[in-house]
């Protein structure tokens, strides 16, 4: 899919004459954090009780300067401007139970990515201040030369039997930033707001099912929607942004959801009474020049589109 897309970019720069300077030889790693969560009270079409859990404050770059015991979190460093924080979620729960509400969280430190096929995550770290345990984000590095990139984050469902039968949606507000070190003193890019709606189908509790029933009756699904899309898509193949280091250009896009075998699963199918996980990769590459233009008017599309924020609709 990549690669179609790529090939698609590529042909529409050549076919409009557009031409982009040469780079020097890319660097082959980089290195980055990762974070975000559940936006509160985003939630569409969900059943209450509807509840926000482990609130994940300070929507910045936790390698920046840490805590200050009296002034705010993460007021810049690192290169990096000051930020406003963001209060966002780790974890959001949904429905009257049976045995208990389902839930969805975010990089939970419980269910961590396997080895293979990602390159493994050098760090998920707590937030070091107390009063706000929930805050996560994980560390590692992505190779250059790497088509399946490395893990961006992940999505793990609980899912218990509750009453409720329902399509509803989902915000979560995430955000990575890049380091051409490995102790993330060199800043070379950070990105905007990534801006994703997530799609809960809880499929009701009795055959006949509209997917697959892994453990009894029915398989609850998930999807994704970028803000400003048409429609909820099976996989996520999104251009995340651009940067040029020690001069060469490189694209940033993320994939997903895969399972724990690296297998791209399209929607996410989640089995009753199970705990089940799915993963978004990040990759970089360093793309050919003509591609890298179109890219950049692209993205410029996008960002003007999420920030229309229109209110998605279920399927």
């Amino acid at each position: 899919m990549k690669r179609t897309l790529l090939s698609t970019l590529v042909a529409g720069a050549l076919a409009a004459g557009i031409a982009v300077p040469a780079s020097a030889a890319p660097i082959p790693t980089f290195y980055y954090n990762a974070y975000g969560g559940f936006v509160f009270e985003s939630d569409v079409d969900f059943p209450p009780p509807t509840v926000y859990s482990n609130v994940n404050e300070g929507y910045a770059d936790p390698a920046a300067t840490g805590y200050a015991p009296t002034g705010p979190k993460y007021p810049g460093g690192n290169g990096y401007a000051a930020v406003t924080p963001d209060t966002v979620y780790q974890q959001v729960s949904w429905g009257a139970p049976v045995t208990g509400q389902s839930n969805l969280s975010l990089n939970d430190a419980g269910n961590e990515p396997p080895v293979p096929p990602w390159n493994a995550i050098t760090g998920h770290n707590a937030d070091p201040n107390p009063a706000n345990a929930g805050h996560e984000w994980i560390s590692g590095a992505v190779d250059v030369s790497n088509d399946f990139g490395s893990v961006m984050g992940w999505l793990t469902h609980n899912n218990e039997i509750i009453s409720q039968d329902f399509t509803g949606t989902v915000g979560v507000h995430y955000h990575i930033d890049y380091y051409a070190d490995a102790a993330m003193t060199m800043p070379v890019w950070s990105s905007n707001e990534l801006e994703f709606v997530l799609q809960i189908w809880e499929t009701p509790n009795a055959a006949p099912c509209p997917g697959p029933a892994s453990n009894g009756p029915c398989d609850d699904r998930f999807g994704y929607q970028v803000l400003g899309a048409t429609d909820f898509g099976e996989t996520l193949d999104l251009p995340l942004g651009s940067f040029t280091w020690d001069g060469t250009n490189y694209v940033v896009s993320s994939s997903g959801f895969f399972d724990a075998a690296g297998n791209l699963l399209g929607f996410a199918w989640s089995g009753e009474d199970l705990s089940s996980t799915f993963y978004v990769n990040h990759e970089v590459h360093v793309p050919e020049p003509a591609s890298l233009a179109l890219m950049g008017l692209g993205l410029a599309a996008l960002g003007l589109t999420a920030r229309r924020r229109r209110q998605v609709k279920p399927l």
